[in-house]
């Protein structure tokens, strides 16, 4: 069985806002784009307005879809659904994660990312 999970694109002044999982989440302290899984009736962008409000309390614009990622982590497989975001209200705080920061695109692999979002990262640097 595939998950369906959406994840974020939010740039702003050339920064990329990731988020830390905690200590004692799956992936613990591996970085992500924040995003969330997809829930039954769910569209793609109506998780994402969803799990950017209950993670991260802010309000976004969803903006273009970017190629996903399939990623098997043992005997779950993941279907990862990044779009570009624009946040229209709010000012993002780690409500369920470790930290959130700003990095510098240029600089986003220096962390050390949950494999499903290094293609991702991987094609937004290609790209930009």
């Amino acid at each position: 069985m595939i998950v369906s999970v959406t994840c974020s694109v939010i740039i702003q002044n050339g920064h990329l806002l990731i988020a830390q999982r905690k200590a004692d989440d799956t992936h613990s302290l591996k970085w992500e784009l924040p995003g969330g899984k997809v829930e039954a009736g769910e569209t793609n962008q109506e998780c994402l307005i969803r799990e950017l409000k209950e993670e991260l309390d802010i309000t976004v614009r969803i903006g273009s879809r970017l190629p996903e990622n399939v990623h098997r982590y043992g005997h779950k497989e993941i279907r990862l659904i990044p779009f570009f975001c624009e946040i229209v209200k709010g000012k993002p705080k780690p409500l369920v994660h470790e930290k959130i920061e700003w990095v510098p695109i240029a600089e986003a692999l220096s962390v050390d990312w949950a494999e499903a979002d290094i293609p991702i990262i991987n094609w937004l640097l290609d790209t930009m």
